[in-house]
C-alpha cells in the first residue's frame, strides 16, 4: 500500500495531533511495500508528533529489530516499559533484542522478569532457554525447553531450540526426536532440514 505511505505524510502535515488516525496509517504501512527505510522514517516522525502513540511505538520496535537496527529497538523497547513495566511480551522482546547483540546475561535477567510475571509462556521459557545454552548453562537449557513443550508439546520454536541443544550435547538420537517433531509441523523448512540431516548423519557415524 504505497498509498498508505502516502497518506501518512499528508497525515502529519495536516493533522499532526490526531494520534488515532497515525496509528491506522502506520498499521497501514507495515503490510505495504515501502522499504524498510522509508518505514522507519516513518515511525520516527510519528514518535516525534506523539511520543507516547502505542501501537506506532510498538510496530516500529519491531520493524527497527527486522532492520536489526538492535540499538535503536532497544531504546524504543525502554519506552514502551515506562508505559507498561510489568509486560511479559515487552520484556521477553527486550531480551531477545539483547540476546540477538549476543549480550545474552543481560537478556537472562529480562526473561526472568517477564517469567516471574508470566511463568508458563513458552515463548519466553525456549528464549530463556537459549539464552542458557549461550552461557553454558546446559541444564538449566534443557529444564526450561522441557517445561515449555510441557505447556505446549508443539512449539515449534522449543522443539528446534531443544533439538540444537541435545545435538551440541551428543545426544544426537533425542535431538532427532525432537527435530523431527518439528518437521511434522513445519516440513518444508529448510533449517530443520539442514539440522535434522546434520544430526542423522552424527548418530550414524556413532555406529
Amino acid at each position: 500500500m504505497k498509498k498508505a505511505f502516502s497518506n501518512l505524510q499528508i497525515l502529519q502535515k495536516n493533522l499532526p495531533t490526531e494520534s488515532e488516525t497515525l496509528n491506522e496509517i502506520a498499521m497501514a504501512v507495515t503490510d505495504s511495500n515501502v522499504e524498510s527505510e522509508k518505514r522507519i522514517a516513518a515511525f520516527a516522525e510519528i514518535q516525534r508528533i506523539n511520543p507516547a502513540a502505542p501501537h506506532a511505538l510498538k510496530i516500529y520496535t519491531m520493524i527497527l529489530i527486522e532492520s536489526e537496527s538492535y540499538k535503536a529497538a532497544i531504546e524504543q523497547i525502554e519506552r514502551i516499559l515506562l508505559q507498561g513495566p510489568g509486560n511479559p511480551e515487552t520484556l521477553n522482546i527486550f531480551g531477545a533484542t539483547l540476546a540477538m547483540t549476543g549480550c545474552h546475561r543481560a537478556a537472562i535477567e529480562k526473561f526472568e522478569q517477564a517469567l516471574s510475571i508470566s511463568p508458563g509462556s513458552p515463548d519466553i521459557l525456549g528464549n530463556y532457554a537459549t539464552s542458557l545454552k549461550m552461557v553454558e548453562n546446559y541444564q538449566e537449557a534443557l529444564s526450561n525447553y522441557e517445561q515449555g513443550l510441557e505447556v505446549d508439546p508443539n512449539h515449534i520454536a522449543c522443539l528446534n531450540g531443544y533439538g540444537s541443544l541435545l545435538d551440541f550435547l551428543g545426544k544426537y538420537e533425542e535431538a532427532l526426536d525432537k527435530y523431527g517433531r518439528a518437521l511434522k509441523l513445519a516440513p518444508s523448512n529448510p533449517v530443520f532440514l539442514f539440522n535434522y540431516g546434520l544430526s542423522l548423519a552424527k548418530c550414524g557415524q556413532q555406529y
